[in-house]
Order: structure tokens, then C-alpha cells, then sequence
């Protein structure tokens, strides 16, 4: 699969998508409206969540809060993978607590957006496992998007 080198944000921001560091992993962030691409490959998504809002470098804060960010109202609802330029699909999840949000995927496996202030839920959905419950997923055909985002599934 191609890669692009120089990925643009996937909301038509017309900006280049900026690389940040989170500890060891590196994350692509929109300047502008403050989303963040996670690429499929490593476990960027899932060390982010890890490191927490507390000890995450301050660009990454300001996409952990909603409201940073700034898109026009009226931008198109469908958005362009910053990878490989496959139109990103929505995939909603739901927490244990009964809240939902969406994230924007790449249906070729590139990677996963989240808008601005979407870290927060995804965090508040991984708080909900224990310590113990975490463990590395096996290799599974039929494992949803976010379950192979962030690689790891419940013990059962």
C-alpha cells in the first residue's frame, strides 16, 4: 500500500498534518482542528490512551479537550484517509456506561481519525478495563476496527 509522505489533514484543512511525540510513539495531528490520525501499524492509538492526558505532551492535551479545534460548519462529512486517499468510514462504539462516540477509519486498514476531544472518550472507554484484562490480541479476521486499533481485546 502506498503511503504518503506528507499527509494532509483528512477534514479539508488544507494543512499538513503535524508529527508529534507521545513518549515513544509519534502521532499525526492537524494544527487547525486539532484531530489526530493513528496509524494501524505499532499501537499508537493504544500507547497514547496509556500515557494519559496528564503526562501527554501539550499539543496532544489540546486534542484531548473538546473545543480546540476549528472547522467550519458546513465542511463536507466525508473525509479523505491522510495514507492513501480512500474515503474514511464512520465506526461507532459504545462504552460500558452506555456513552457513544465515532471515530473515522480507513476501510484499507491505514489507520483511524479522531476528531478533536475524541481521545477522551476513547480513553474513558479503556478505563474500564482492569490492569488484567488487557492483553495482547491474537490474530483475528473478523476483529472490529477499533478492537485492532488499540490490539487488545476482555479476557473472557
Amino acid at each position: 500500500m502506498a503511503r504518503n509522505k506528507n499527509p494532509m489533514c483528512p477534514k479539508y484543512c488544507k494543512v499538513a498534518l503535524k508529527k508529534v511525540k507521545v513518549k515513544k510513539t509519534e502521532v499525526d495531528q492537524c494544527p487547525k482542528c486539532e484531530g489526530v490520525w493513528f496509524d494501524t501499524e505499532g499501537d499508537e492509538m493504544l500507547e497514547v490512551l496509556r500515557t494519559g492526558y496528564g503526562d501527554a505532551p501539550d499539543q496532544v492535551k489540546k486534542s484531548w479537550e473538546y473545543g480546540g479545534g476549528h472547522v467550519k460548519l458546513g465542511t463536507p462529512l466525508d473525509y479523505n484517509c491522510p495514507r492513501c486517499g480512500s474515503r474514511l468510514r464512520a465506526y461507532d462504539y459504545l462504552a460500558s456506561e452506555g456513552g457513544a462516540f465515532e471515530i473515522d477509519g480507513c476501510p484499507k486498514g491505514c489507520g483511524v481519525w479522531l476528531d478533536d476531544g475524541e481521545l477522551d472518550s476513547a480513553y474513558q472507554i479503556l478505563r474500564y478495563f482492569k490492569p488484567g484484562e488487557l492483553r495482547p490480541k491474537k490474530k483475528q479476521a473478523k476483529a472490529g476496527l477499533f478492537e485492532r486499533i488499540l490490539g487488545f481485546r476482555t479476557a473472557r
